[in-house]
């Protein structure tokens, strides 16, 4: 009887240390985590004043870029042009379907 309850006290402290080995491993693995969470932030802060610094130079210096910046800076000018284009056709666009909608409004 006393085997017994030694083979069973042995087998709950081997249980209690692997409880215990699991649950310090899930803390790593949780504190892991949080860091990668927060490291992540990090760099989206990082990316955000990276992406404001480029808006400022570009609204200071866009007419007299750096040499190393200038074939961004006629990149943004370029798409910018291409923006207004496409805006001006869906302007027309618009303005097209809107004389058609009157006329055949005032045929009635």
């Amino acid at each position: 009887m006393k085997e017994n309850k030694d083979s069973e006290s042995g087998f709950l402290a081997k249980s209690a240390e692997i409880a215990g080995r699991f649950g310090r491993k899930a803390m790593e693995l949780a504190n892991i985590a949080k860091l990668n969470a927060e490291i992540s932030l990090e760099k989206e802060k990082v990316r955000k004043a990276q992406l404001e610094i480029g808006k400022i130079y570009f609204e200071k210096c866009s007419d007299a870029p750096h040499p190393l910046l200038a074939g961004c800076c006629d990149k943004i000018k370029s798409s910018l042009e291409a923006i207004d284009l496409k805006k001006q056709s869906i302007e027309a666009i618009k303005h097209r379907k809107n004389d058609r909608d009157s006329g055949e409004l005032s045929e009635e």
